[in-house]
C-alpha cells in the first residue's frame, strides 16, 4: 500500500515522513523529526493520530497541478489505497478561455499522521524544536524537510 508514497519525506513543516510503521499502524505513517524506536505497545501508548485536512480544486487535464502539496492523482492514488480520506467532492464542468470543455474537480481530503506529541517526545529525548504544530505554514512541494533536531 506504501510504495507509491514512500518518496514522500515531509509534511506540512511539522517533521519526517516514516513508512517503515505503516503496515502495522493501519496504513498510517508516522510524522516527526525522526522515527522513534519503540515497542509495539510503547508505541500504542505514545503515539497519537492527526489527521490534516485538506482541499483544492483540480484541472483535471493538467497532471501537474499543485493543490495542498498535492497533485490530483496523487490524492486519488492515496484515497484508493486506503490512506487517504474523501471529505467532499464535487465535479464541475466548464470550458477554458477558447470554449473547449474541461472538468474541475472540488475535493476536500485527509491524511492521517500518527505523532508523538512534544511532551512525549521531550520525555524519550526527542526534540521537536522547530517542528510547527499547526498548518499555517504549508510548503510547496519544491521545499526540503526540515532537518531533525535531536536534544543532547
Amino acid at each position: 500500500m506504501t510504495a507509491k508514497f514512500r518518496e514522500q519525506e515531509e509534511s506540512n513543516g511539522r517533521g519526517n515522513v516514516y513508512w517503515n510503521r505503516a503496515s502495522r499502524s493501519g496504513g498510517v505513517p508516522f510524522r516527526g523529526p525522526i522515527a522513534p524506536l519503540l515497542k509495539d505497545a510503547e508505541y500504542e501508548n505514545l503515539v497519537e493520530r492527526v489527521d490534516d485536512s485538506k482541499f483544492g480544486t483540480f484541472d483535471t487535464s493538467d497532471n501537474e497541478q499543485i493543490e495542498m502539496g498535492r497533485t490530483y492523482r496523487q490524492v486519488l492514488d492515496g484515497i484508493m489505497c486506503g490512506w487517504m480520506k474523501v471529505l467532499h467532492r464535487q465535479h464541475m464542468p466548464g470550458n477554458d478561455d477558447n470554449g473547449v470543455p474541461k472538468m474541475y474537480v472540488y475535493i476536500e481530503w485527509s491524511e492521517p499522521y500518527d505523532e508523538l506529541p512534544p511532551e512525549k517526545a521531550r520525555s524519550l529525548g526527542i526534540a521537536t524544536k522547530g517542528v510547527s504544530t499547526d498548518d499555517s505554514d504549508v510548503k510547496d512541494s519544491n521545499s526540503g524537510p526540515p532537518p531533525p533536531i535531536l536534544d543532547g
